[in-house]
């Protein structure tokens, strides 16, 4: 089944993997959105090393696949990253992205 562009909440929190035992997903479009990023620290998974950074919009903790790292590093700042970004999804997992890599950061 292909995928519809629609991200995963619960809870006003965006969701890295969909369980089918899920009760009150909510599925939202993905629309790009400003927002800060703080580095806080890395995980992995089945199939996947992320890195885990606190979104001030999102009030929350969002992932980025390591393959969209490379692009960010020369962006962040004291550990900051800030710009516009959007959900993609690898496999069967969401992350966040950076879309705008050759803006300035502003406002940290």
């Amino acid at each position: 089944m292909a995928w519809d562009g629609k991200i995963p909440f619960v809870n006003d929190k965006p969701l890295i993997y969909v369980d089918y035992w899920l009760k009150d997903v909510e599925w939202r479009d993905n629309e790009p959105f400003e927002d800060i990023l703080t580095f806080k620290t890395y995980s992995r998974g089945r199939s996947a090393a992320r890195l885990v950074f606190l979104s001030k919009a999102l009030k929350c903790n969002v992932e980025m696949f390591l393959g969209d790292f490379s692009s960010i590093v020369p962006l962040l700042q004291k550990g900051k990253l800030s710009g516009t970004f959007k959900f993609v999804k690898k496999g069967q997992n969401f992350g966040i992205q950076r879309i705008e890599v050759d803006a300035c950061p502003i406002g940290l």
